[in-house]
């Protein structure tokens, strides 16, 4: 009798709940903090048997939920995870007007019940209860019936995708806004990344295989900052191109030594600039000494590309082979595969 009285008198104070089961935190749990006196009002301290009920009535009724905790109070307040030995279910708490906990001490049961507040309600709205869309599996939270908008009612603006992830920075226009999506890790070896994204396809023949990746790295400064580019070849997946934190960019190599260092062969339609910078170019068969080019390595054709002589120049129909002055020169050659002719040409198409 001692004992019951012991808690009979027991005074529990202090109801805070807490839903640690924000989104996706899987199962949902609530965080009781209570105090424990005896009858003179004194803390109390040890290990006590604490049975959890959840009712939808003031009083009687039958219990929707029951937990059994074992219990430490230190100095008359105790703390229990409300959830954490048998999983709450979602749907508890969905739709319902009233819900009201009932806390028995080593089978002496403590009055009055006392109301839950809104903060339960959450594990339906932000946890996946009956009415939300939200999906869970184990420690994981989908969602695969459509798009997702953070800060958008319609994402998926622009056609061209099967699902959309839309982060918007207000739906309606105001000036100055900015939507950003942060990645954070804690990695400072140079070689792991802080964040990746990583793009694969669940077509048969790619299952399980990474066909391309987008890695940001840091190391041992954080302002050393870098993204790595990989492609899959066929085989593995294999950096493709870097930017390094002092802009210098890379292709076929991963320590870029200028602006861009490409190791391998750049072809282009054309270049920007007169190239007086260009150096380590390779030598073409014209040398230059002074103001003058020669070349001494073989044979010179004009007009042809099997020449069989030092120099040889093929004329193509009535156009001198050799001309010597102006448009309209004095003196010309004309060979088109007939008897050569010497003569003035008048720049255009006579030949006399």
């Amino acid at each position: 009798m001692k004992t019951r009285r012991f808690f009979a008198a027991a005074v529990i104070a202090s109801f805070l709940m807490i839903a640690s089961a924000s989104y996706g935190q899987v199962p949902p749990v609530i965080n009781y903090q209570g105090q424990v006196t005896d009858a003179s009002g004194k803390p109390a301290n040890g290990n006590f048997t604490m049975v959890f009920s959840i009712f939808d009535a003031v009083t009687g009724g039958t219990a929707l939920y029951t937990e059994t905790q074992n219990v430490t109070v230190s100095n008359g307040v105790f703390n229990a995870l409300i959830g954490s030995v048998i999983p709450i279910p979602q749907t508890l708490f969905d739709g319902s007007p009233i819900r009201l906990l009932e806390i028995t001490v080593n089978g002496t049961v403590l009055t009055p019940r006392r109301p839950f507040g809104s903060v339960p309600y959450a594990f339906t709205s932000r946890g996946g209860g009956s009415s939300s869309p939200w999906q869970i599996s184990g420690n994981n939270v989908y969602y695969n019936n459509g798009n997702v908008g953070i800060g958008r009612n319609n994402p998926g603006v622009f056609a061209g995708a099967s699902r959309y992830l839309t982060l918007s920075a207000s739906e309606q226009y105001l000036a100055n806004q900015t939507a950003a999506l942060e990645l954070q890790g804690s990695s400072i070896d140079a070689n792991i990344p802080v964040a990746r994204i990583d793009f694969s396809s669940v077509a048969p023949s790619f299952v399980s295989n990474n066909i391309a990746r987008i890695h940001a790295a840091g190391g041992t400064s954080a302002l050393n900052g870098k993204l790595v580019f990989f492609t899959h070849n066929g085989t593995s997946l294999n950096e493709a191109m870097r930017i390094n934190h002092n802009g210098n960019i890379g292709i076929g190599t991963s320590t870029p030594g200028q602006k861009l260092d490409v190791v391998g062969t750049v072809f282009a339609t054309a270049f920007v600039g007169d190239g007086s910078g260009l150096t380590n170019l390779p030598a073409g068969p014209w040398q230059t000494s002074g103001n003058n080019i020669y070349y001494q390595n073989g044979r010179v054709g004009v007009g042809t590309t099997n020449p069989t002589a030092l120099v040889h120049s093929q004329s193509s129909g009535s156009i001198p082979s050799f001309l010597a002055g102006g448009s309209s020169a004095d003196f010309a050659v004309l060979d088109n595969n007939q008897a050569m002719q010497f003569g003035k040409w008048d720049g255009s198409s006579v030949f006399t």
